[in-house]
C-alpha cells in the first residue's frame, strides 16, 4: 500500500503569508544590484513633447551612501546608448530618501524604498528630463534558459519622424501589445501589435537574443525588413518578468512582460510538495507542461528508465538524461541526478514530435524537505512499525513509533553505493544536515531516530520518531531539516 501510494508522487498546493509589520529603513535596506527601468519627458517653451527617453539597466548600492547605474536608453535622437552613472544616496526611517548623480550626468531624485529594501522608486530630473524611476531585485544568477517560454507584453513609446535639422523629432505617441515566445537557447519569436495615432499595424517578429549578468539583447525583424533592437533586463527573481525597450529607426517603445503561464523554472518542483525550484539532487522531481509525452506510461522495473511511453519522452538535466517514474501529456515525475551541480541547470523533455523549450531550474544544495500526501486529501504517508498506512481509520496513537515518507532529503552519508535511478543501498543512509526535527500539532517529537533514505526505494526519504502527546483528531505534520520546513501536511492521531 505505501509504495503504491508513494508512486503516485501526487503535488499539492502552497501557502504564502502576508507580512504584517511595517518595516523602518536605513541606507543598509538597499544593498546589491537591482534591476532599473527609467522614463523620461521634455517639454519646451510651447507646452509641446519635444524629447523622450526610455531605459532599462541595473542599479547597484553599496548599502552605504554610494550608487551607480548602467543603463542602455532610447532617445528620440539617439538608439541604444549605453550610460554608466554614479552619485550617492540617503534612506531616511520612514523608507523616504535621495539619490543624486553626479558623474554621467547630473540629477535629483526623491528615493522611495518598499518592500523591505527589495523594491525601489525614484523621480527626478536632470537638465533635460523629468524622470521616473522603479527597480527590484533580480536573480542571484541568469543564463539563456532563464529566459524561456512565452510573454506577454504591453508599453507604450513614440514614433518618430526625421528631419535635416535638429535630430529626430517626436510625431506622435503610440501604444505596443503582444506575445514573445523564448525557445530557452537563444531563439525568439512574436508577435505584436503597434497602434499609433488613430491606426494600429499588426506584426510577426523573429530573430536571436543573448543573456548576461541578467540583461538580454535581442535583435529580431518584422516581414517588411524593420529591424527592431530589444533591451530587456529580469524583475523578478523567477525568471517570470522582464521590463524591455525596443528600437527601431523611426519608433521606440518600453513595455513589461509577464509570464502567460508558471515561468517554466517554476514548472519543475519537488513532486511531494510543489514547491518550485524544491528538489536538490538524488530527489523525486514533478515537471508541468503541453505535450510532454502522448500518452500516459509509468516505469515498470528498477533501475529506471530514461526514455519512457510510446513517444520515446526523455528529460535532459544539466545534459544528462534522467531516470523516468512517469510521463504524460501534461506532468513528468523524474528523479533528480545525484551528479547535478546545485544552482542553475537547464532543463530539456524531448519526444517524437520533437526538442520542448529550454528551462532554468534552480536545484538547492541542501535539503528542501515534502511530505508525501496520501490521495485524495493532504493526509501525509505516515507508516506504523507494521507497514500500515496511518489513516482516519487507523490513526496513530501518542507514544507510537511511526515513519513519515517525503522527498527532498538533500545530503546523505550513504551505506553503500548511490546510484542515480538504481534503488538505495539498504542499512541507515542519513541526511548529513546536523539539526532536523518532526513536530505534531506543533509539538516537537522529542524522538527521533532516523532522518534519511529509505532503502530499497528511489528517491525517497524517511523520519522514523515517535509520536508526541497532542489532542485526538487530525493535526499537522512538519519536518524541519537545516532551518528549511516542509509544506504541512495533516496525520491522524489518537490516545
Amino acid at each position: 500500500m505505501i509504495r503504491f501510494v508513494l508512486a503516485s508522487l501526487l503535488a499539492m498546493p502552497f501557502m504564502i503569508q502576508a507580512q504584517t509589520t511595517p518595516p523602518t529603513c536605513a541606507a543598509s535596506n538597499l544593498t546589491g544590484t537591482y534591476y532599473l527601468t527609467m522614463t523620461g519627458r521634455n517639454l519646451n517653451a510651447s507646452t509641446a513633447l519635444s524629447a523622450s527617453y526610455q531605459a532599462v539597466g541595473t542599479a547597484t548600492f553599496d548599502g552605504k551612501s554610494n550608487v551607480s547605474f548602467t543603463l542602455t536608453a532610447n532617445t528620440n535622437i539617439l538608439q541604444g546608448t549605453t550610460q554608466a552613472l554614479s552619485g550617492t544616496y540617503t534612506l531616511a526611517a520612514s523608507c523616504i530618501g535621495t539619490l543624486s548623480l553626479t558623474t554621467g550626468d547630473t540629477a535629483n531624485f526623491t528615493l522611495i524604498a518598499w518592500n523591505s529594501g527589495k523594491n525601489f522608486d525614484i523621480v527626478g530630473q536632470d537638465a533635460t528630463y523629468v524622470l521616473t524611476g522603479t527597480g527590484g531585485q533580480q536573480p542571484p544568477a541568469c543564463t539563456t534558459s532563464l529566459l524561456s517560454g512565452a510573454y506577454v507584453f504591453s508599453g507604450n513609446g513614440f514614433s518618430l519622424s526625421s528631419t535635416n535639422v535638429g535630430g529626430t523629432n517626436i510625431s506622435g505617441v503610440n501604444s505596443v501589445s503582444g506575445l514573445l515566445q523564448f525557445d530557452g537557447r537563444g531563439d525568439v519569436t512574436g508577435n505584436w501589435t503597434i497602434a499609433t495615432n488613430g491606426t494600429s499595424s499588426p506584426d510577426t517578429v523573429s530573430g536571436k537574443y543573448t543573456i548576461n549578468s541578467c540583461q538580454a539583447t535581442a535583435t529580431v525583424t518584422d516581414p517588411a525588413g524593420t529591424s527592431w533592437t530589444l533591451t530587456l533586463t529580469m524583475t523578478s527573481t523567477d525568471g517570470a518578468n522582464f521590463t524591455v525597450d525596443g528600437g527601431a529607426p523611426l519608433m521606440q517603445f518600453s513595455a513589461a512582460a509577464h509570464s502567460t503561464f508558471t515561468n517554466p523554472g517554476l514548472a519543475v518542483a519537488n513532486s511531494a510538495s510543489s514547491v518550485g525550484g524544491g528538489t536538490p539532487p538524488g530527489s523525486i522531481f514533478a515537471l508541468y507542461g503541453q505535450n510532454l509525452a502522448p500518452s500516459s506510461a509509468s516505469a515498470t522495473k528498477v533501475p529506471l528508465p530514461t526514455t519512457l511511453g510510446s513517444g520515446g519522452t526523455t528529460v535532459t538535466v544539466h545534459g544528462q538524461q534522467v531516470p523516468l517514474f512517469f510521463v504524460s501529456q501534461g506532468q513528468i515525475n523524474a528523479q533528480m541526478p545525484w551528479e547535478t551541480p546545485p544552482g542553475l541547470v537547464d532543463v530539456v523533455v524531448t519526444n517524437a514530435s520533437g526538442m520542448s523549450n529550454t528551462a532554468a531550474v534552480t536545484v538547492p544544495a541542501t535539503a528542501v524537505p515534502g511530505v508525501f500526501p496520501q490521495y485524495p486529501g493532504n493526509q501525509a504517508v505516515v507508516a506504523d512499525i507494521n507497514n500500515n498506512l496511518i489513516t482516519a481509520i487507523n490513526p496513530a496513537h501518542v507514544g507510537d513509533i511511526v515513519v513519515a515518507y517525503f522527498t527532498g532529503g538533500g545530503p546523505v552519508t550513504p551505506a553503500g553505493p548511490v546510484v542515480t535511478g538504481a534503488f538505495s543501498p539498504n542499512g541507515i543512509s542519513p541526511v548529513t544536515a546536523t539539526s532536523y526535527s518532526v513536530a505534531v500539532a506543533g509539538v516537537p517529537a522529542t524522538t527521533v531516530n532516523y532522518v534519511g533514505l529509505t532503502g530499497s526505494l528511489v528517491g525517497v526519504y524517511q523520519a522514523n520518531f515517535v509520536v508526541p502527546k497532542v489532542a485526538t483528531g487530525t493535526r499537522d505534520l512538519v519536518i524541519t531539516i537545516a532551518g528549511k520546513a516542509s509544506v504541512v501536511t495533516t496525520m491522524s492521531v489518537a490516545q
